[in-house]
């Protein structure tokens, strides 16, 4: 049985809210488009199309769109690729051209319709293939889902795109405020009319009270002594962050209060699959509670802070220039890219006399305090669109027929 629905939703087939455009392009090079749109070309959990091709660098037949129809790939749907056009051309034959059915459904609604938890997981149920799982239209075409009336469709997708517009937003403000720091350390750090450090580059033995310091990974525990610990992703962004996100609980040993993470230790990655995250700082501003201990992937220094503020020596040790020398001595093994003790040591960081850090500082920390907004925002907006989708459709409003 179906249930019962509130007043105003329905039942349909999806056939009745979109229908799938196959209007074909057999040569595309002379099709007088300017816009091709492959599989690759889409972003996971994103409307917008900020790659494309050109028709003349394709073949084979493809599907023809139009601005505002949704471009779905269903060829490996667990990706979450669909993309709204803003103008016509052609997409991939592995991708439906949907259209919202006039009077059915919005067209604005049919794309975070199309988004929802619901509908994500349905499409996932009727792919077929294991190597790469594909969506039969057919298939698709016939599965029910409870559909809202047309008024509230029209206010979900008025949210919807609010929040979209916050979010995007909210990136380009984060996007400026990274171009604004690391501008203010390459002037405070570098000349660019000799393409050279503009200051001393000092060890970074020399700028230590303690370390470098491997952690520890004692053995998982559930018990009631167990301790807390974090996992690699504690470090990101250029902080330490202990959250439920990041951490594991182990066994507690009699080293094990060595390994305590205290406000203002800077955590170094140690080793990790992606060279890039390689030699990556962050700096745990705060001491966390409960007690929290770290990973031997993950490399502890106490700077001097008569000799540079930690918050100052992350900044440094995070910008590419700085970064990329660091990366330089990173080692390969098993797949696996490490840094040691001693490559932390012999590293160098370029120090701004004390009077151009006094300036440098506030002004970093300052940035860093527009971004934590940022990020707070972000995560709300995200938490705002997943209360949206569970709106869309019912969680039991789907179904065969």
């Amino acid at each position: 049985m179906r249930g019962s629905l509130p007043d105003g939703w329905r039942f349909l087939p999806f056939r009745e809210i979109a229908e799938s455009v196959t209007e074909r392009v057999d040569d595309p090079p002379s099709s007088g488009l300017d816009h091709y749109v492959g599989l690759e070309h889409l972003d996971s959990d994103t409307l917008s199309i900020r790659r494309w091709g050109s028709p003349s660098e394709v073949e084979s037949t493809k599907l023809r769109f139009l601005p505002g129809d949704v471009i779905y790939a269903r060829h490996r749907a667990y990706q979450r690729k669909l993309g709204v056009a803003r103008w016509e051309g052609i997409c991939s034959a592995h991708a439906l051209v949907l259209r919202a059915v006039p009077g059915v459904c919005l067209p604005e609604f049919l794309p975070y319709f199309l988004q929802s938890d619901q509908f994500h997981q349905r499409a996932l149920d009727i792919s077929v293939g294991s190597l790469s799982p594909t969506i039969n239209w057919k298939t698709l075409a016939k599965q029910e889902f409870a559909l809202l009336a047309l008024p509230q469709q029209r206010e979900i997708a008025k949210a919807m795109k609010w929040i979209e517009n916050h979010s995007n937003a909210l990136a380009q403000i984060r996007t400026a405020l990274q171009s604004l720091w690391d501008a203010l350390i390459d002037d405070a750090t570098w000349d660019s009319s000799c393409g050279q450090w503009s200051v001393p580059l000092i060890r970074v033995g020399g700028l230590l009270d303690e370390g470098p310091r491997n952690g520890m990974s004692p053995r998982a525990s559930s018990a009631p002594d167990a301790v807390r610990s974090v996992t690699l992703s504690a470090v990101r962004n250029g902080r330490f962050t202990a959250d439920e996100h990041t951490e594991k609980w182990c066994e507690p040993n009699s080293r094990t209060p060595d390994f305590r993470v205290g406000a203002g230790d800077v955590f170094i990655v140690r080793g990790n699959g992606n060279r890039s995250l390689v030699g990556r700082a962050g700096l745990a501003q705060v001491t966390p509670e409960p007690m929290c201990i770290y990973p031997d992937l993950l490399i502890r220094l106490r700077f001097d802070k008569s000799r540079i503020d930690p918050f100052l020596a992350t900044a440094l040790w995070n910008h590419r220039r700085v970064h990329e020398k660091l990366l330089g001595r990173a080692k390969s093994s098993n797949g696996s890219y490490k840094v040691n003790g001693r490559d932390i040591s012999s590293h160098e960081l370029p120090v701004p006399p004390p009077a151009e850090s006094r300036v440098l500082l506030p002004r970093l920390r300052a940035i860093d305090e527009l971004q934590t907004a940022c990020e707070f925002h972000a995560i709300t907006a995200g938490k705002l669109i997943s209360a949206l989708r569970e709106k869309m459709l019912r969680p039991d409003g789907v179904h065969d027929v």
